[in-house]
This record gives structure tokens, sequence and C-alpha cells, in this order.
């Protein structure tokens, strides 16, 4: 018996074999020449790397790591379909947290053998998602399974090759059908950066799709060509629209971009040099530079020299300051230095050097533009990031770094003075204070006043306070267009003689430290400071007694050492020079995950008013986490202090408040007092003649009819009264809402950079846009405010960036039927995650059942990438959604693309589109067959305002199935009545024209 079984055992793998053989394998790919094996280091599993995921057309397979070589070809959902000459979008995911190469081929001639460079059809290095574009060429073998490989490994390792072993990661096989296009091309075309053009010369790029076999441009200078990829010299600075016609045996389509090319000759003089990168390294570079008007990112300075000076402009303002920013690429400090030709001479001299800033990783530089610059010249301005210590000068080759040219024009000032000044920071005990001017359009003259009855006309003045105390400080700048003041409250704060406090010295720590520091005017972002100790005087933190207010403290932490870390925070109350247990006012754990701990605190009301310490430390050394003094050369901890300046309630209240609703729909609009120094007693006038509300934060019922209303607050304690009146604080629109949604969903941890930064949606030149950086709470509904009327079976876009760039998932939805809910498969129109730069885009189609002139309700939400099932209404197991991000709603308005009326006499057989209409440019059309003008009659058209007046009269020659355009460029936006009249009735009729 145990025989038998054993001869079973033999026989039945191998009679199936043969049996499902010829089924089995009917789809599958040839079999390749080399198979690889799996990940050659012994420890790869702990590295984590591998593929999880392919995307290709219909092709969407997530799959393990750590597994080896698999094959997928012939599974089911390993397979995809693809036309001939078509580019597809490609995305493989790696896991997150380190950068892998990627490379992708496709055995296109079918003979189990991959080119590893003339089949290689994508290669990538990047980090988590890896997107790119696969076209299939025309001499690929059609109706045949080809094998795709896909290969990975960590950049440590070799570059892998279609028949190499991983040394970390692994390769996967998967199956490509290629079919015949049958269609016409798809055209698409760029001209890359040349789309600003300084010489005029640009290289045009055929992108079009389904294998065209002739193209033809116009490149809107009177001038083509029938290259594929053309190179064009304009000889002539303008604006230039460019058009493509692709052809090939199946048809012909055209591609117009207007205003696509722009020439602008102006340029700076060229330079006497143009330094290049010695010897590049390990990410040194510029990445980033801002001034004005100019925000330009680039590369590293593995490009060498760059010279942006035709696409990077700024305009400034001869004798205004402005603020330089330039990010060094990579993770080093750089030195970095800034020249300006203000003589236009193609040279820089020392007298240029507008900036030098040394050992930083971002420069903030505040540069004032000489009077005597050239004007509505272009100036070459050059910035050098290179190694710190490295030798420097603007002809100097940066040995790691590079060098980066721009373009300053230089405009005359004819504006008033803005004043503004700022003032040195020392301790609050140095009664020296150093005044910097820091006015705008160039003043002539200056008046000062310290607020101790002293005062100054230098430009930047020093004074001496000789009382302790807080001074007001007022500053009148002047020159011949005008003049303007500012006064700054609390600018110089004095108290003598100094307090001691205990000074940490020789602090230890590498792997943690305090990124950033909050609380009320304090906002302070740093890097590790030297021996783990800083100390800010300013800007400082202004409290009163008895107010709250919220310590927001973020750790840097490094991945290697233990995850956790404690942050804790003292404020000296009763200013005796030390920091006792009762003062106190955080001590928060938190890890890798959780970096940004906060506290609510408040304030004692017997606080010792004026200057003091707040003491803020973070530590993964818990027994240092009690102790605001550490001993010296403590490891693992870093230490800041910051002033906090107590005020006393013994103040009048200053009054301020917020209309929560300030745009309203159906006129109910709450108000929340946000006044400061404690009043005790609030009195409301709401503006639309309803009594008064002594409530501290009235809900108000205002009439539903459109209207803006004007609010006043007045505010009220033992030490006085103060007001504010704002005009427009309340606008009632009386406009419909979207059906109440079926949920009111909320975010279980909201304030994690999570949330939604912005939201736009256009639709044919419409557009809703939204800012809302503040992700403090979890749900906000802005379908009153903000609305955009889109369009049935037309095309619209969202778009909705987050706050933090990376690490967050955006779904959207929109209730098309109008049930309140959003549980219809055709309503989730967005699910994106990790998109580039946290902008999260999607084009979607509003469906022809979708209810017209009626409010429709979008929602979209986001939360941290890994939450895979965000859904519309959130959850409650098991766990809340959103978790960390955040959800908003917003109004649609869905309207036919033709309006019209017709005339009650006959069905009206003529439409005029598109109406609404932009740009005043329509199109007229019959509408069906007419008896009597399949071979085209005359049509008149005129154009009555909503008072009767004839305001443009057209005759046109029509017949069945062609257009006539119409040119009404002339009339203002408005509604408009145009009367039909042809030879039949049903051409004669009335059409209600909209001119947006």
């Amino acid at each position: 018996m145990i025989q038998r079984f054993r001869l079973w055992s033999y026989l039945l793998p191998s009679t199936l074999a043969v049996l499902l053989a010829p089924a089995a394998l009917a789809q599958c790919p040839i079999a390749a020449t080399c198979t690889p094996g799996a990940a050659s280091d012994p420890n790869a599993a702990l590295f984590g790397r591998g593929i999880t995921q392919l995307i290709l057309n219909t092709l969407n397979r997530t799959t393990p790591i750590n597994d080896g070589y698999q094959n997928y070809s012939c599974v089911a959902g390993g397979s995809t379909s693809m036309l001939v000459g078509t580019a597809y979008t490609i995305t493989v995911r790696t896991p997150p947290g380190a950068d892998e190469f990627v490379r992708v081929w496709a055995d296109f001639d079918n003979n189990g053998i991959f080119n590893p460079t003339a089949e290689l059809v994508f290669a990538s290095t990047a980090t988590g998602t890896h997107t790119g574009v696969v076209t299939v060429p025309t001499t690929a073998v059609l109706n045949t399974p080809l094998r795709l490989r896909v290969a990975a490994d960590d950049i440590a390792a070799a570059i892998p090759t279609p028949c190499s072993t991983p040394e970390y990661s692994q390769t996967e096989d998967y199956a490509i059908t290629i079919q015949a296009n049958t269609a016409p091309p798809t055209v698409g075309f760029t001209a890359g950066a040349d789309t600003l053009t300084c010489s005029g010369l640009v290289r045009f790029t055929d992108q079009s799709s389904g294998a065209p076999t002739s193209w033809q441009w116009s490149f809107g200078d009177g001038t083509t060509s029938t290259l594929q990829n053309p190179q064009h010299q304009y000889t002539t600075p303008g604006t230039y629209s460019v058009q493509l016609i692709a052809t090939n045996a199946n048809g012909t389509s055209t591609l117009v971009r207007a205003n696509y090319i722009r020439y602008d000759a102006q340029v700076p003089v060229a330079a006497s040099c143009t330094p290049q990168t010695a010897a590049y390294c390990c990410g040194y570079g510029i990445s980033r530079v801002r001034l004005a008007n100019l925000d330009r990112s680039s590369g590293n300075a593995s490009a060498g020299y760059e010279d942006f000076t035709c696409s990077g402009r700024a305009t400034v303002v001869g004798g205004n300051t402005y603020q330089l920013t330039v990010n060094a690429s990579g993770t080093q400090v750089q030195d970095v230095r800034a020249w300006l030709d203000l003589n236009n001479d193609g040279r820089f001299t020392s007298n240029e050097l507008l900036v030098t800033s040394l050992s930083e990783d971002t420069t903030v530089a505040d540069i004032t533009i000489p009077l005597t610059a050239p004007l509505n010249t272009p100036l070459r301005l050059r910035i050098i990031a290179d190694a710190a210590g490295q030798a420097s000068g603007p002809c100097v080759a940066p040995q790691l770094g590079q060098a980066e040219d721009y373009t300053v024009l230089v405009r005359a000032n004819t504006m008033p003075p803005t004043a503004a000044f700022t003032v040195a920071a020392p301790p609050p005990c140095d009664p020296i204070r150093a005044f910097t001017d820091r006015s705008q359009s160039a003043p002539t003259s200056w008046l000062w006043d310290f607020g101790d009855g002293t005062t100054s006309t230098l430009q930047n003045p020093t004074h001496t306070y000789t009382q302790n105390g807080s001074f007001a400080v007022s500053l009148v700048a002047t020159n011949a267009f005008g003049r303007d003041s500012v006064t700054v409250d609390d600018a110089a704060f004095v108290t003598i003689p100094c307090r001691t406090y205990c000074v940490p010295t020789n602090l230890q720590t590498q792997n943690v430290w305090i990124s950033r520091v909050q609380l009320g005017q304090i906002d302070r972002s740093s890097g590790l400071d030297p021996n783990a100790y800083a100390v800010s005087y300013a800007p400082t933190a202004r409290l009163t007694q008895g107010e709250s207010a919220t310590l927001s403290v973020t750790t840097f932490v490094r991945a290697m050492g233990p995850p956790s870390f404690i942050t804790a925070a003292w404020i000296d109350f009763n200013q005796n020079g030390a920091w006792e247990t009762s003062e106190r006012v955080m001590q928060q754990q938190g890890d890798v995950n959780n970096t940004t701990l906060q506290e609510f605190l408040t304030i004692p009301l017997n606080a010792t008013a004026g200057p003091t310490l707040l003491r803020v430390i973070t530590t993964r050394n818990n027994g240092l986490a009690d102790n605001p003094c550490p001993p010296n050369g403590a490891p693992g901890i870093e230490v800041e202090d910051y002033v906090i300046i107590i005020r006393g309630r013994q103040v009048p209240p200053e009054p301020d408040f917020l209309a929560v609703d300030a745009v309203s729909c159906n006129g109910l609009v709450q108000f929340t007092d946000r006044s400061t120094n404690a009043p005790t007693r609030w009195r409301w006038t709401f503006g639309d003649g309803a009594p008064v509300s002594t409530q501290q934060n009235p809900l108000h019922q205002y009439p539903t009819t459109a209207a803006t209303y004007t609010v006043k607050l007045v505010v009220i304690n033992a030490f006085g009264r103060d007001s504010v009146t704002r005009t427009s604080a309340v606008r009632i629109t009386g406009d419909p809402v979207p059906l109440a949604p079926s949920c009111r969903p909320a975010s279980a941890t909201p304030g994690f950079g999570l949330g939604i930064d912005s939201v736009r949606v256009r639709a044919l030149g419409r557009e809703l846009t939204n800012s809302t950086p503040d992700d403090s709470d979890g749900y906000r509904d802005y379908t009153c405010a903000k609305r955009v009327v889109v369009y049935r079976n037309r095309a619209a876009t969202l778009r909705v960036r987050t706050i933090q760039p990376m690490g967050a998932r955006v779904v959207a939805w929109i209730d098309f039927n109008n049930d309140g809910n959003f549980t219809d498969a055709s309503e989730g129109i967005l699910n994106s995650a990790n998109a580039a730069g946290g902008v999260h885009q999607v084009t979607f189609t509003v469906p022809a059942s979708a209810p017209v002139n009626v409010p429709i309700r979008l929602r979209v939400g986001s939360d941290w990438v890994n939450n895979l099932a965000l859904l519309p209404c959130g959850a409650t197991t098991p766990t809340p959604q959103p978790q960390y991000g955040q959800m908003e709603d917003y109004t649609l308005i869905v309207r036919d693309t033709v309006l019209a009326v017709r005339a009650a006499y006959a069905p009206l057989a003529v439409a005029v589109v598109p109406n609404p209409t932009l740009d005043g440019r329509v199109v007229v059309r019959l509408t069906g067959d007419i008896p009597g003008v399949a071979q085209g009659a005359s049509l008149t058209l005129t154009v009555r305002s909503v008072l009767g007046q004839v305001v443009a009269r057209r005759t046109l020659a029509v017949r069945a199935g062609t257009e006539a355009a119409v040119d009404l460029t002339e009339l203002p936006p408005g509604v408009y009545v145009v009367q039909t009249d042809g030879p039949v009735a049903a051409m004669r009729g009335t059409i209600r024209l909209v001119r947006d």
C-alpha cells in the first residue's frame, strides 16, 4: 500500500505537467537566456530592499520583498497589452527610506535576450517611487507575449544589468503584448527650457504617440519644418505660437501651443570668466535661489557652472533692501558669496561683493540696491557655493561646489518710503541699543523717537537708556516723494542689574537636537548649536499674566540610537535667576515618528512682570530630563534659552475678534473673541440693527439676503476699555449650499503637517482657489465661501497641495448624484500618495447625469501615506480617519455647456457655443437637418443688451453640419439676447448669451 502511494506521488506531477502544459504556457513569453538569482549579500533581508509594486498600463501588481527573483509573466495579473508607438507611464515602487537603482528592459524582438542598451526602456535612481515613460517602438514583435524584466538594487551596489544577480534587492519578470495602433497620432511636443530663449535658438522635441511617420511644424514666425525634432532660430524678439501636425497611416492630428515661445534678447554683458567646478563631490552646490520675484531651483554642482541669466531674472527698485536666500544642495555646510556687476562691465570687483556667508546650509542675507546702479539694464548676479574653507573669488573655480549667474533689472524709485527698522537684541540688562533703518524706497532723512524723551536724526543710531522699562520706539522716514512712520511697542525692554543663570558648557550630542521652538512671537528654527547650547534674545514672546499660549518644540532625531527622547521646558516666572520645579511648563516624550511636541501653558497671575528666560532641553538621556542645569560635558542633550516678556494685567484690554464664518450663505455667523489683556465684559454691534450682544463668543443670525456688514467689538476690564471696528467683516451671500452631508468627518490627531495647504479647481476658465495652511483642526466646511462652476461632459482639474511635501495621501470625492453621501463608485476622483512637492492633481469629467444649477459637494481629504483606506466619512475602527490629516468641503455648481432659450413657436435649430463665453469668441452651428438649408442659407444674428439696445449684428452663411465663427470680443462682460433670423421657422428665435 505504501509502495502504490509512492508511485502515485511520482506520477501525478509529471502527468499533470503533460496535461496542463499547452494551456498554461500558451500565454507565456519565450524563456529568457538568463535568470538572475536571489540577493547575493547574506544579510540582504536586514536591509529591506526590493520591488513592492509595478504599474504599467493595466498592469498593477504589488509584490513582497526578500523573495529573490520572481517570474510573474505567466500568472494572472502579471501582464498587459500596449500599442505600437504609444507612450505609457511606468511606476516602480521600492521601500521608502533608501535610494535604489531601478532598470527595466523589454524583449521587443522576442529572441529571449535583453539588449542592455537598445531594449532598456526605463532607468531611475530614487527613493520609494520611480516614475517615467515607456514608449513602444514600431519594430516590436506584435501579438505575442514579450518578456519585461524589472531589476532593482541599493545604490551602494552595482547598477543592475539584465542578467546580473542583485546584491541587496531583486529582479522580477512580467509579460507585455504589443498590438498594432489603428488610431491617428496623439500630438505632443515640447521645447523644454527653451520656451524662454534669449538667443532665439529653440530645440523642439516631438512627443507624439501613435507612431507618426511625418511631421509639419509651424513656428509662428512664418517658417516651417518637416523634421521630427527640429531646431529653429528666431530672429526677432517676441512671443510666438507653435503648431505641429503629425500624421501616420491612420490619419492626422494637430496641436497648437499659443504664445508658447518667448524670445527676450535682453541679457547682461557677457562675463569675463565662467568658473567651472574643479572636482564635484558629495552633493555640494546650489539647489535654490530666491531674490525679489526670482525663485529658481536647480540641481547640484555635478552640472558645473550654470548660466540662468535668461530664465532667472529679479526685478528690484534702486535704494530698496531685499532678502537673498541661497539653499545649498546636499547636507554639508558651504561658503556662499554673491556679486552684482553694478557698473555693467562684465567683471566683478571687491566693491561689488554683496554677500559673504560662511559654513551655512542656507544663506539668508539682506542686500541693498545702490541708487547709483544702472536703471532698466540687465546686470549679472553671480553666486558661488563651495565647501567651507575653499579659496574664493568671482573667477576662482569652485573646488567641489559651483557658480550660477542670474539677471537683476533695477527700476527707478518713485514711491514714498515704507518705514521699518530693527533693533539689536542684547541681554535685557544691557542699556545700549543699536537701531538699524530698514526702510524701503530710499529715504533721505530720518527722525527717531526712542520712547524715553530723546530723539535722533541719524540713519542708524545707537542709544543708551538710563532707566528701566519697556519703550515704544518710532521712526519717521522721508524722501522726495513723501514720508512714512512706524512705531514698535516694546522695541526696547531694559532691566538692570543682570540676573545670573546657569550656563551649560561643552554639552555633547550628534543624534538629537532642537530644530524649532514656537511660543507667542518666537518662531526659531536651528541646527545643532555649538557646544549644544544657544541663547536667543530676539524675537521675544510677549505674554500677559493669566494668558494662555501653546509652546511647540520640534526635535531632530537621527535614526541611529534610541528611538525616543524627552523634551522639557521651564520659565523663570519669579525672575530669581533659577528654574524651579514649579516653573516647569513642559515634559513630554517623543520618538522618530512624533518629533513635534506641544504644551498648552498659562502664565500665572502672580508671575513677575518684565523680561525673563525660557529654557528648553531635549535629550535621549532620561537622567537629565528633570534638570534645567545639566552638568558640563553632559552627553545626548541640547539646551536653548529664549527671552519672555511678561506683561502685567493692569492695562486695558486689546480688542480682537474672528468671524469664523465671515462669508455665510445662511446668515448664521459665529464670532470668537480674541482680545488680550483679560477683558471682563464685551459689547458686540453686528451692523444689521439687531440688539447688541454681551456674550464673549456670540452666535448671530443675519438676514439671509445678500449684504455686507460692519462689526464693532468693545472690550472692558478694570483698567479701561478699547474697541475695534471692521468694515465688511461679514458678507452674507444668500447662495444655496449643497445637500447636508450624511457625515461630518473629524481627524483623530491633526496638526502634524499632513493637512491641506491649498485647493484649486479649474473648469473652462473658471477657478476656485483656497489657501488653508493651518491643519490644527480635522474638518472645515468651505461650501459657502468657496465655489466654482463646472460643466457636464467637460473636463475639470483638481489640484491639492499638502503642508508637508512628502509622506501624505490625498483622496477626493464629488457627490455627483447629490444624495448627501459619496458611496457611488464614480464619486471617488482622486487617490494620490507621495506626490512630488506635495502637489496631488487629477483631471475629472463631470458626468452627464449630474444635476444642473444645483450645488453639489466636493470633499477633499488628506492623511499620512500609509492610510490606504481613507474614507469620505472617516471611521472609528480600527482607528479614526483621517488619523493625522484633514478633510475640507467645497461647492461645485454644474451647468450645461449650452444655455439656450428656445422660441415658443418653433424648436430652435441654431446653437451658439460656448455659452457662457470667456473671451467673446463663439461659433454658430445648425443642430439638425433642416429642410431647405442643406446646401446653405443666410443667417442673421442680432445681439441686444438687456435694455434692448442693438450692440452687434452679424450675417453668416451656414449649412447643416458646419460651424461659423463669430467674434464678439468687443462686448464687455454681461448678459445679452441674441436674435436669430433665417429662411425657415426653425432658424428664427432667441438665445440668452452670457459673456463672462
